[in-house]
């Protein structure tokens, strides 16, 4: 049977975050809300219903892909729309451990509202976005190999 049931509430509001399972612990990163974007990260323990927070995501980024490693995320692009609209090229890599965030080489192609999918250590990074508010939609489709 298929259902939904409420659990604990993240404790900031947004849009446009990312992340993912790694066990029974939840990432989330990113995000925004109309008054801009977030470098909150969270974490929520399935176990104990609740969330605590993590250390910041180094920028400010919203739209942004990720894919679960090892032990934490990759966090690939991401765009701003507020004061000055841009588009990021930036990869950034959490680790739960040690409560880290460390840069990777950048996107070869900046850009938001991409999709990410791991195979064999290889990150697909897909599709997007390269100008801010869904201008420059692209069909790319780029590898990241760690």
């Amino acid at each position: 049977m298929t259902s939904w049931e409420q659990a604990s509430p993240i404790p900031v509001a947004c849009n446009s975050a990312t992340g993912g399972w790694l066990g029974d612990t939840l990432i989330i990163t990113g995000g925004r809300t109309s008054n801009g974007n977030f470098d909150h990260t969270h974490i929520y323990n399935k176990k104990e219903d609740k969330w605590r927070s993590a250390a910041a995501l180094p920028l400010p980024q919203a739209g942004a892909a990720s894919v679960v490693v090892d032990d934490g995320i990759i966090v690939f692009g991401g765009e701003i729309f507020t004061h000055t609209p841009a588009v990021f090229g930036n990869v950034w890599r959490y680790s739960l451990s040690s409560d880290a965030w460390a840069g990777l080489p950048d996107l070869p192609t900046p850009r938001h509202g991409l999709g990410a999918g791991i195979i064999d250590n290889r990150v697909y990074v897909v599709g997007g976005a390269t100008e801010p508010s869904g201008k420059g939609t692209t069909n790319l489709n780029q590898v990241f190999t760690q």
